[in-house]
């Protein structure tokens, strides 16, 4: 048995203009994801570091907080901008869309990339299964039907 269609072309037109009108306004799942993002930062503060842990705090930094732990928490200012939805600057328009964490700390990015003093502590760490479903939100944004 052999069973065949073949949609008719304003059924395609249809789907095609639909789909590009919600690629055009990308606001939503764009905030959608950047809440999903939040969530993985405030895991990575949670556990210290993902997937390994961060490296210790130096000597000098122990004595001086007089504790260890946690690592990148010291006022919480970074721990809450971080991972709070409402810090994602959200913008564009067409085919142009982006959401950027906005780091108000100013220090933030340090502790991503590492500098000649303090070692890498990536508190950005996205896991895959997470990116899976970041990209499950923009299709189900832009399926038809």
């Amino acid at each position: 048995m052999t069973l065949e269609w073949t949609p008719l072309p304003s059924v395609v037109a249809q789907t095609y203009f639909v789909t590009a009108e919600k690629a055009s306004h990308l606001e939503e799942p764009l905030v959608q994801a950047t809440q999903i993002v939040s969530q993985e930062i405030a895991a990575n503060f949670d556990a210290q570091g993902r997937p390994e842990g961060w490296q210790e705090l130096n000597e000098a930094t122990v004595e001086r907080r007089g504790s260890s732990e946690p690592i990148l928490f010291v006022t919480g200012n970074l721990y809450n901008q971080a991972t709070s939805p409402t810090s994602w600057a959200v913008g564009g328009g067409g085919q142009e869309w982006d959401a950027e964490l906005i780091d108000v700390t100013d220090y933030g990015r340090f502790h991503v990339t590492g500098t000649v003093n303090m070692p890498v502590r990536d508190w950005t760490f996205v896991p895959d299964d997470a990116l899976d479903a970041i990209e499950q939100v923009f299709w189900d944004w832009l399926e038809v039907g």
